[in-house]
């Protein structure tokens, strides 16, 4: 019985240390790469959900998988030799790449994509912003004798997918980025020359690219990355951070040397993805010395939670291991980076830690009724990317409710409600200005329209 005795406390110690060990142990947290089946320069990534996802770059490189990344398929594109440095996919099925002069798009997620001719002696396609299956921006580098460097920029529009772009906007330097939240609102930012002594400008549309106004410059240019969650949220890197809560007219700026331990070289951010209004993942690189001699330099993947005034880091990983070039997050528990030689890592944090993060996607995008102005009846039409509850509303110009046409919880998709000009009581209401609203879980918009009796 005695032997019998000790060997029962022997295991409950035993469990007893076990469970302390875990709870004392370090985050469980990791990152493992992925076959990617290239060894082709990935130069994008981006994700619709935690499963699909679709990798670009060098060698006319699409890859897709539907298990998070534990495997990779090769799709074929429909010029080889090219170098595809952007992708974006709406949904599982709409989706557009593009790169070196060249834009595709699909409708069945891949397994086809069919080449746009853009109309123009183009260079570079450097980059889209789509804010649903057929609305969407290019901007595109091309060739001009005429000007200083021989090469001026675009920015292109479609609304049909496109398979037909329209010219916006000409400027007579580098345009490199573009973001657009609604189909009104959007931002660009460009350069003469892209590197750390010279300018960014940025320039901002609130008419859907109608109109495009110079609003602000900034220092520096390395690489041109803007990010827009909101009017009031716009996240820029240019060699540093800059951050802009009035539509990009005046910028906070953030220098990451200065505060950083005297072996570090330099930290400077390069790619940025936003979480919220404030927050943001940001990638950085790291070069240490020690008394002269080079050590280990890292990418670092680091979260702002407060708009840039403090980071955290969320994980590292060496240079000599992986040359990152682009990533893409959802939340803590995936995100992707892409390398040089077709590498694909995938960072989890299975904790319940304070370094939890989520995006929250631009999920709402409220189109102009049609026909406006109208007589008897119109439609109004949105967007969402998420699974969300949404109210479509009429309010008339003293700001009363006139009636709710839409309350409910709706799967991601293109949506169209019609009104006929009546009340919540089934009464005509009179002729006039009205507004009619789309309200999500984390967003607002407003659009107004005029019915003629």
């Amino acid at each position: 019985m005695k032997r019998s005795a000790i060997s029962f406390l022997s295991i409950k110690n035993l469990v007893f240390f076990s469970i302390l060990f875990f709870l004392a142990s370090p985050a469980l947290s990791e990152w493992h790469f992925q076959d990617s089946g290239t060894t082709n320069i990935l130069m994008d990534i981006y994700f619709i959900d935690e499963l699909h996802g679709w990798a670009v770059g060098y060698g006319s490189t699409v890859i897709v998988t539907d298990d998070g990344g534990e495997t990779w398929a090769r799709q074929e594109t429909p010029v080889p030799y090219l170098a595809i440095e952007n992708v974006q996919f709406i949904n599982r099925s709409v989706g557009y790449c593009c790169g070196t002069g060249y834009f595709f798009s699909t409708r069945d997620g891949g397994e086809t994509w069919n080449k746009i001719d853009l109309g123009y002696n183009t260079r570079s396609t450097w980059n889209l912003s789509f804010i649903n299956e057929n609305v969407g921006w290019l901007v595109i580098e091309v060739y001009n004798e005429e000007v200083r460097r021989g090469l001026e920029s675009h920015i292109l529009h479609t609304t049909d997918g496109g398979n037909s772009w329209e010219r916006q906007f000409t400027y007579q330097h580098s345009l490199r980025g573009i973001d657009f939240i609604d189909d009104q609102n959007g931002w660009a930012i460009g350069s003469p020359y892209v590197d750390t002594f010279n300018d960014t400008d940025v320039f901002r549309t609130t008419n859907g690219g109608k109109d495009w106004t110079h609003v602000s410059t900034i220092m520096g240019s390395t690489k041109l990355i803007i990010d827009a969650y909101s009017y009031n949220s716009i996240w820029l890197t240019q060699g540093g951070l800059s951050i802009s809560d009035d539509g990009g007219e005046t910028w906070n700026s953030f220098s990451f040397n200065k505060d950083q331990p005297s072996n570090v070289l330099y930290g400077r951010p390069n790619d940025i993805i936003v979480l919220d209004n404030t927050s943001a993942l940001i990638r950085f690189a790291f070069l240490y010395e020690d008394h002269g001699v080079q050590k280990e330099n890292v990418y670092k993947i680091m979260i702002t939670r407060d708009s840039g005034n403090s980071f955290t880091e969320v994980f590292s990983i060496p240079m000599r291991l992986f040359g990152a070039l682009d990533f893409y997050a959802i939340d803590s528990n995936n995100v992707w980076v892409v390398d040089v030689d077709g590498k694909i890592i995938k960072y989890t944090n299975s904790t319940t830690s304070v370094d939890k993060f989520e995006r929250k996607n631009k999920e709402i995008y409220l189109f102009q009724n049609t026909p406006n102005p109208f007589n008897i009846s119109t439609s109004l039409s949105f967007s969402i990317n998420q699974k969300q509850n949404i109210e479509i509303s009429i309010y008339n110009i003293l700001g009363e409710k006139v009636k709710t046409l839409l309350s409910e919880s709706l799967l991601p998709g293109n949506y169209s409600i019609p009104w006929n000009g009546l009340n919540k009581n089934g009464k005509e209401v009179s002729t006039g200005q009205y507004f009619f609203t789309i309200k999500g879980e984390t967003r607002f918009f407003t659009k107004k329209m005029l019915l003629i009796r």
